[in-house]
């Protein structure tokens, strides 16, 4: 019985010691100028992974910028309570993302539940960002290789990208170093994209990423270009 119960009660230790290196990590982060941000993903692999490899790369601390995936409702509302959820639970990031497709259902509604104001524990307050990519991340990806504002469906935008990156596959851990050469095509592809399909009235493709990718240059030690 007393392993058992050293068992039980090692791992919330653990966890509460993470937490908490977390915590002061965050606070180092702030004392040295830098922002941190809480991004939640509604893929549970590609966008993580993704994300992750963009931090290693860009030189910010993972502790600054916390990755985190999306509750087993992934539904846009859901997610963007899910992110408001945890932001309550730890109130000390300077931003909070939220990363999901735009084939969502409930978009509307989450968007105006993202506006909602949250108070920071140092003071003022903070909304959630919606970071969205229609039709799929897979757009975003595919930037990296070419522009395009062809209308895509979601398994048309992951066949054009297997036709660049032939070993695709949701998942890959690697995935980030496989397109990392394309960041800044990927960057301005998507800038011109959102000018090109507004002049047609359209809504897809598209994708807010490029967002995202400059708040995180901001939390760079190195402050890379």
């Amino acid at each position: 019985r007393a392993g058992g119960w050293m068992g039980k009660d090692d791992q919330p230790k653990h966890r509460q010691a993470a937490r908490e290196r977390a915590r002061l990590d965050r606070w180092a982060a702030s004392r040295a100028g830098l922002p941190t941000a809480l991004i939640v993903c509604e893929g549970r692999c590609t966008e993580p992974y993704y994300l992750g490899g963009l931090l290693e790369h860009l030189g910010v601390n993972a502790a600054n910028a916390h990755i985190q995936t999306g509750s087993y409702k992934t539904d846009a509302l859901s997610l963007v309570r899910d992110a408001r959820a945890r932001f309550r639970s730890t109130p000390e990031y300077d931003h909070v993302f939220v990363v999901l497709d735009g084939d969502q259902a409930h978009l509307d509604e989450a968007r105006r539940e993202a506006g909602k104001g949250m108070a920071k524990a140092g003071g003022g307050r903070v909304t959630v960002e919606l970071i969205v990519t229609s039709p799929c991340f897979e757009y975003w990806l595919l930037l990296h290789f070419e522009y395009t504002t062809r209308g895509l469906r979601s398994v048309e935008a992951v066949r054009a990208l297997e036709a660049h990156l032939t070993d695709y596959e949701k998942g890959d851990r690697e995935i980030f170093a496989k397109v990392s050469g394309g960041l800044a095509m990927a960057e301005a592809n998507a800038a011109k994209g959102i000018r090109d399909i507004a002049a047609t009235g359209a809504v897809s493709p598209r994708t807010d990423m490029p967002l995202l990718v400059a708040v995180l240059r901001t939390m760079s030690r190195r402050n890379p270009n």
